[in-house]
């Protein structure tokens, strides 16, 4: 029988610890970082590694650095001769927004997830919301297409979670929830696996949202807009000034910044 060689034993041993350390499935970390689960696998088995050019991604996700991942894997000199690249913040700082623009802002990315949709908040102060904050309908029909909750709690667990899923009163096809905390606990995560048509977003899941999901311009706009000041510690664009260049004024997807 043919033994499969485990060439990369100690990178995968980094890999694994880190989605654990984060209470993240191998699926969850596969559908972030655009892969099949089966490659996951292999990674964390010593099986295969990473492209180098997806290392960036990995780390920020699982809390690493690019560097002891090169390290680790054996990547090749040339591979790991790229310029250095100032560190971007991991994560916006979603709890330092009120409820009110947690809300706006938690509209804004929903508009993203469900596009074309009619994103409004639902109700107010004092409304019956029967379980929701954000809700997204159907621009021609009024059909609910998603809706979304607002959480703005230091610490928010398995029995917080299951409280805000059955809270929740109105049918649609996918319901989100959004939490001002930088990092959702594992028993958070474990107790939204077991609701189907559910999604669990902190504070680094939604900021990887932004960095590497939305289109440049939209995620300028975003960051402008909430969290004035992040714009290059987050996206790594410059702010406009009196001395940038004529075209380092405007923004485009082919411009400066992201992989997409």
């Amino acid at each position: 029988m043919r033994t499969v060689e485990r060439v990369y034993d100690a990178l995968g041993s980094i890999l694994r610890r880190a989605r654990e350390g984060k209470g993240l499935e191998q699926a969850e970390v596969a559908r972030e970082l655009g892969v099949g689960q089966q490659a996951i696998s292999a990674w964390e088995c010593g099986r295969s590694r990473p492209r180098r050019k997806a290392l960036r991604a990995v780390a920020e996700l699982l809390g690493l650095t690019e560097s002891e991942l090169l390290a680790a894997g054996a990547y090749a000199t040339s591979d790991a001769a790229a310029p250095p690249v100032a560190p971007r913040t991991r994560a916006l700082p979603l709890a330092g927004l009120t409820p009110e623009r947690f809300e706006d802002f938690t509209v804004e990315i929903m508009k993203a997830l469900v596009p074309g949709a009619h994103v409004t908040r639902f109700g107010g102060p004092g409304d019956k919301q029967e379980g929701i904050d954000v809700v997204a309908a159907d621009s021609t029909t009024g059909e609910i297409r998603a809706t979304a909750q607002c959480k703005r709690h230091a610490t928010f667990g398995k029995a917080a979670v299951a409280q805000a899923v059955n809270a929740v009163e109105i049918d649609a096809p996918r319901h989100h929830l959004f939490l001002s905390r930088e990092t959702a606990s594992p028993g958070a995560r474990l107790e939204m696996s077991r609701h189907p048509g559910w999604s669990l977003w902190d504070g680094e899941s939604t900021s990887q949202y932004i960095q590497h999901q939305m289109s440049l311009d939209a995620a300028v706009r975003l960051v402008d807009s909430f969290f004035p000041g992040h714009r290059e510690p987050f996206l790594g664009v410059r702010a406009p000034g009196p001395w940038l260049l004529p075209e380092d004024h405007f923004i485009s997807p082919q411009g400066q910044g992201l992989s997409r």
